[in-house]
Formats: C-alpha cells, sequence, structure tokens
C-alpha cells in the first residue's frame, strides 16, 4: 500500500464506505511516484501519521494496527542494520546465520557479511565531481566506473569458486542517472553464466531481493540536510539495504568529501553496520590496486571532457573517454 497514490487509496473508501477494510504494505517502504505536488511523499500511512513500528498509533481514529515482525529475506547480521535503521529494533529474522550462502573467495577478496567502500569525491577533478543531468538527475562518474570494474572482478571470482551455482548481485542507485550509466557500462561487458547482475534505480527493486546487494548512494553536487534530497528520505535508503539476502554492500562518500555529515541516514548505516561482528571497511583505491594492481587506475585510465555540439571520434587513448554536458553522458570504451 506504501507506493498507491492517496486520492487512488481514499477515494474506493469514500465511494464504497466499507464497515471493514484491511490495508496491507509497510509505512517504511517506497511511497508513491505522482506528478501532482500536493500529493507527493503522501500515502495512506502519511495521512494517518502511521510513522512507529514500536508504538503503532493511528489519527483521527485510533485504527487496529497488526504488526507483523519476523523478516524472511536476510541473515541476522544484515537484518539487523535495517531493524534498527527503520523499525525500531523490534524485527525477527527467520533465517539463521548458518544459512548464508559460502562464499569461499576469502584467499581473492575479503568479503564479509556486510561491507561498507568509500569513494574519493571532489568538486574539482574531473571524474570525481558528482554532476547532474538536466533532468536534474545526480551522478559520478567515478563511482559508476568503479561499481562497474567491482561487478565484474566480484562475478569473475564466484566463477572461480562456485562454477555450478547461480549467484544474483543487484546493484542499486538512487539516482536515475546514475543506475543508468551503469547498467550502459554492464551491457558491454561479458558476464560468467553463473552470474546475474541487476542494475537499477531503489524504485525498481522494492520488492525484489539478491544474494548479494550493492548499494550506491552517490551524492548530490552538493550535499545538504534537506528533507527532499533522496539521500535523506528513510524509505529510499530502507528499502536500498533491506534487498540483500546474504551480503550488503555499501559504497558511500569518503570520509574527505565536503558536508558528508549531512547525509546523515547514509552515515547511521554505516555507524549500525559496525555494531554488528561480520562486518568490514575498505577504501575504493585500495580495491583498484586489488583489481588493477594500481590505486590510482581509474583515474590514470579515463579522460573526462565536455560533450561539444560536434564531435568527432576517433580510436580512444585511454581506458575510459568520458564526454558529458547538461542533457547527456557518453562513456567510449577501449578494450
Amino acid at each position: 500500500a506504501s507506493m498507491i497514490p492517496l486520492a487512488n487509496i481514499v477515494y474506493p473508501l469514500y465511494k464504497k464506505t466499507p464497515s471493514k477494510f484491511i490495508i496491507a504494505g509497510d509505512p517504511f517502504q517506497i511511497e508513491p511516484i505522482t506528478t501532482v505536488d500536493i500529493w507527493k511523499n503522501e500515502n495512506i500511512y502519511t495521512m494517518v501519521e502511521l510513522n512507529s513500528f514500536t508504538e503503532p498509533t493511528t489519527v483521527p481514529h485510533d485504527y487496529h494496527v497488526e504488526l507483523l515482525t519476523t523478516q524472511y529475506r536476510s541473515i541476522p547480521e544484515i537484518g539487523e542494520v535495517f531493524s534498527k535503521f527503520a523499525y525500531g529494533g523490534v524485527l525477527k529474522h527467520h533465517r539463521t546465520p548458518e544459512s548464508q550462502r559460502p562464499l569461499p573467495i576469502g584467499d581473492l577478496f575479503d568479503l564479509k557479511s556486510l561491507n561498507i567502500i568509500k569513494f574519493p569525491v571532489s568538486k574539482y577533478e574531473s571524474i570525481y565531481r558528482p554532476k547532474r543531468l538536466q533532468s536534474k538527475t545526480p551522478y559520478q562518474v567515478y563511482s559508476a566506473l568503479f561499481a562497474f570494474e567491482f561487478v565484474k572482478y566480484l562475478a569473475s571470482l564466484i566463477e572461480l569458486v562456485e562454477a555450478d551455482e547461480g549467484f544474483r548481485i543487484g546493484l542499486i542507485a538512487p539516482y536515475r542517472a546514475q543506475a543508468d550509466l551503469i547498467d550502459k557500462l554492464m551491457s558491454s561487458a561479458n558476464l560468467p553464466k553463473n552470474v546475474d547482475v541487476q542494475v537499477g534505480t531503489i524504485h525498481g527493486f522494492q520488492g525484489d531481493e539478491c544474494d548479494i546487494i550493492i548499494a550506491l548512494f552517490n551524492p548530490p553536487p552538493k550535499i545538504t540536510t534537506h528533507k527532499d534530497k533522496f539521500l535523506n528520505k528513510l524509505n529510499i535508503v530502507n528499502v536500498s539495504i533491506s534487498r540483500a539476502r546474504d551480503y550488503l554492500i555499501v559504497l558511500m562518500p569518503d570520509d574527505d568529501t565536503e558536508n558528508v555529515e549531512n547525509l546523515t541516514l547514509v552515515k547511521k548505516v554505516e555507524r549500525l553496520c559496525k555494531e554488528q561482528t561480520a562486518w568490514g571497511e575498505q577504501l575504493s583505491p585500495l580495491i583498484e590496486e586489488t583489481m588493477f594492481g594500481s590505486s590510482t587506475y581509474l583515474e590514470d585510465n579515463s579522460f573526462s571532457t565536455t560533450h561539444q555540439l560536434v564531435n568527432v571520434y576517433v580510436k580512444p587513448e585511454k581506458r575510459y573517454e568520458v564526454r558529458s554536458e547538461d542533457n547527456a553522458v557518453d562513456v567510449q570504451i577501449h578494450e
């Protein structure tokens, strides 16, 4: 029910005036997508002010609220993170730690149940600088390229150790431009047959689940505490981290990023991950060192410029040639 526009659910109730009705859903999942400004961020839960799992109440009438407090998707380590993040810590976990799918790649990459990977963000360096398309949707080239290469690397490791077992990797980005950029990059990759990779926005992943979730929180050009920013919406961040069954990887701006402390919800996820036992933190340049033998590989092998009105493309000199303007981003890959 969280994604049903307010008018679409209220009108039938008034029209039919039922003596009994049941509304099923989660007040902390994604809200409706609507072009009507006064209905944005509004659903049946916001209307009755149902905003707590620990003390659920509604106004103006005290409706009966039946809580379903057992989550069946995630292993307890991951479940505890989103339980404390959005549900007041009341969730119980059906799965046991022993039910986690084994992924014996420890000699090649130190993958924990919960993983924090921090990437650099800068106002000045071209591939590190967050930008916006004309549609107002933010993207950052570096984190897109890193996520693309990291997924390929992870898929190659899974192919080595789990040749007969299918693994599903989901890469979630908050913004359409970032998701589309990574999705287009992934379409150029030749992935192992036993690894299925899905790339999309948070809205596209609602209701879905994957063995491994990579939640990429690329920031907008200006990081503020404004409640309308996607990364400041509890529902958006909650859906991102609660899609993971066995492994959660959070890609977030590093501690040197300007105003990174304003990403209060993302920082809360980081803190909750570190309260569990099976967590690890790494910096993306060090992972570049592992993947390519150089901590500055992506920067050294990328050329970024503006997208001109007239462009003549020849064989690229760098692995990635990026051309961007307000309404388009082009990435040319030289294998």
